[in-house]
Order: structure tokens, then C-alpha cells, then sequence
């Protein structure tokens, strides 16, 4: 492999040699189940009623649909930007359309209690972004 960094490739060898690799694995799934488990509990708390997820067997993501009642992911993403947390725009990944209201989380990078101050944070952005929605839709356009 020529673009794995030379540091990473020793580590893998390293791991290999001494029989380590497997049990590595074992402590990195566990700590990732921990931190989707984190993940998913505080979608729960702080993510607006509506909001929709599912558990993820593996991987690195959760990805979260937003109820329709408020900002798209897009417009969200500047207001969770000025809260301090951000994420990945789910239309980036639709190349034929779609996605609108998807957000794509990253558990892997954080702690759990990080991953919690996250989406307490993207939660108390779309309820202040979702309350100017209840204002236009109140106002008269003319």
C-alpha cells in the first residue's frame, strides 16, 4: 500500500508480528458500540421529536433524518457551525437527489460525553432555527 502513512503501516505490522491485532479490534469494537450507544441515547434526549435513526452494526456513522417541520440540513448546518458542532450534509451523498434532511454523524472521534454536548448543541440549533419556520409560516406573504 503506497498511500497508507509508513507510521500506520509499521503499527499494522507491529499489531500482526505479536499477535495483537485481533485483540485491538476486539477493544475498538467494544469502545465503538459504546460511543454509537452514546450517540443514539442523546439523539433521544436532545434531537427534536420526529427525528428518525437506526443502529448501526458497524462503521463509524449514525446517520439521523430531521423532521420536515424545520431546516434542512443545509440550512441547519451554519447555525450548529455558530453552536460550536458540526456534521455532514446528507445531500453531499445523494448525487441523484435526496438527503435534504439527513445529517451524518461521526461517533468514532469523539468521547461520549463530547458526543452528548454535540447533539444537545445540534438539537438547541434546529429548535431555534424550527421557531423562525412557525414565524413565516404564521406571516402573511403581502
Amino acid at each position: 500500500d503506497i498511500s497508507t502513512p509508513g507510521l500506520n503501516q509499521r503499527v499494522i505490522h507491529f499489531l500482526i508480528e505479536r499477535g495483537l491485532l485481533s485483540q485491538q479490534l476486539e477493544r475498538n469494537n467494544r469502545e465503538l458500540r459504546r460511543r454509537r450507544d452514546a450517540a443514539m441515547e442523546a439523539c433521544e434526549r436532545y434531537l427534536p421529536s420526529g427525528s428518525r435513526w437506526s443502529s448501526p452494526e458497524g462503521g463509524l456513522y449514525l446517520w439521523v433524518e430531521l423532521p420536515k417541520n424545520g431546516p434542512t440540513a443545509a440550512e441547519l448546518y451554519i447555525s450548529a457551525i455558530q453552536h460550536g458542532v458540526a456534521y455532514a450534509i446528507g445531500s453531499v451523498f445523494y448525487p441523484a437527489g435526496g438527503g435534504t434532511y439527513r445529517i451524518r454523524l461521526n461517533y468514532a472521534v469523539n468521547r461520549p460525553a463530547e458526543i452528548e454536548e454535540g447533539l444537545r448543541r445540534i438539537g438547541r440549533a434546529w429548535r431555534e432555527m424550527s421557531a423562525d419556520y412557525a414565524e413565516l409560516e404564521k406571516a402573511p406573504l403581502l
